[in-house]
């Protein structure tokens, strides 16, 4: 098992005594499993135990014991559990730049290593199911049409799954999208990032035979195809929504899926109304199989980006983000290029 070392006193409080975290880290040293670390970054992304326990493979109570040693460890309350989903109170606030800076410099150290054996020529990508599916392939095809492609190998998951990836240095690239209201200032202070390309999130129907959209949004009751809550598309979905009171009001939620493709195929199948990026939804689109509703004042926009570990210098990552930067760079104007 792997161990860090901080510092913490033996006694919880929820104030810390009137120390911040850094200040009790002069107190004394005792070790700290790294696991705890991870469990807390997914609870603190969560926000709920159970979830939490499932993301990290292993049961609630285990978790929870966890996050009480933790707790222990550091010498102060990290969650406020009078709430659900339980938040971070202002020690774990404090203690979460900490505890990414612990896991980011264990994954730059982990990639170090493995980039000198045969497996650190393999470039793996943690991804959102839907940019797996839609996004990458075409552009990994478009990036080395003419020429061998380097090894990759993809990891398809949420949101949170594919941060952990890149935080534990399980991948070496995160490719999601992207909106300045949902991904967290630690990710963007802490990897380096690249923007990819625009995408759009809209809302679509079923069509029926003769092309026209099976519900509207203007229908006094729209059956609801909706993404799970802690899902980057449900929050970007639930952005768009509290804008306009009004028509969620009218949505009936009938159908979940935590996959953008899942709901694509529920639209399609008549059973309500999606909001969907247009990488996902755009073959369907031309085809007549579903039909765009929203007006633009319903749509978001969205960006395509990767992170990655500013510290990792495997020749094969280098490499494959040198060539897609070099391939945004050439379809930039030439002013866009020079000011960028």
């Amino acid at each position: 098992m792997a161990h860090v070392t901080t510092a913490s006193q033996p006694l919880l409080s929820q104030g810390g005594g009137g120390r911040s975290y850094r200040d009790r880290q002069q107190r004394g040293v005792r070790a700290m499993e790294l696991d705890w670390i991870e469990d807390f970054l997914a609870l603190a992304d969560i926000g709920v135990f159970s979830k939490a326990a499932l993301r990290r493979n292993v049961t609630q109570p285990a978790l929870t014991r966890r996050i009480r040693k933790l707790e222990y460890a550091v010498g102060a309350v990290l969650f406020d559990r009078s709430v659900h989903p339980v938040v971070l109170t202002p020690a774990g606030e404090d203690f979460r730049p900490t505890a990414l800076e612990m896991v980011r410099m264990l994954a730059s150290a982990r990639s170090r290593l493995r980039s000198q054996t045969a497996a650190g020529e393999m470039v793996t990508i943690a991804s959102l199911q839907a940019l797996a599916i839609s996004f990458l392939p075409p552009l990994i095809g478009a990036l080395y049409a003419a020429r061998t492609p380097p090894a990759i190998k993809v990891m398809a998951d949420d949101m949170a799954g594919c941060l952990e990836a890149l935080l534990t240095g399980s991948a070496d690239i995160l490719l999601t999208y992207s909106h300045p209201d949902i991904i967290t200032s630690q990710i963007v202070d802490t990897f380096a990032a690249l923007s990819v390309a625009e995408d759009r999130m809209v809302a679509v129907s079923g069509a029926g035979a003769d092309g026209t959209p099976l519900y509207e949004l203007d229908d006094p009751r729209i059956p609801y195809l909706r993404y799970s809550d802690e899902s980057f598309l449900g929050k970007l979905t639930a952005r768009i929504l509290s804008d306009h009171e009004a028509l969620g009001a009218r949505l009936d939620p009938k159908y979940q899926n935590s996959m953008a493709d899942g709901l694509k195929a529920a639209a399609r199948a008549g059973l309500g109304v999606a909001w969907l990026p247009l990488q996902v939804a755009g073959d369907d689109l031309e085809q007549g199989r579903l039909v765009r509703i929203s007006s633009p004042e319903q749509e978001a926009r969205i960006e395509i980006a990767m992170f990655r570990d500013p510290g990792e210098k495997s020749r094969p990552v280098e490499k494959l983000w040198s060539d897609i930067r070099r391939r945004i760079d050439g379809q930039k104007p030439a002013a866009a290029v020079a000011a960028g």
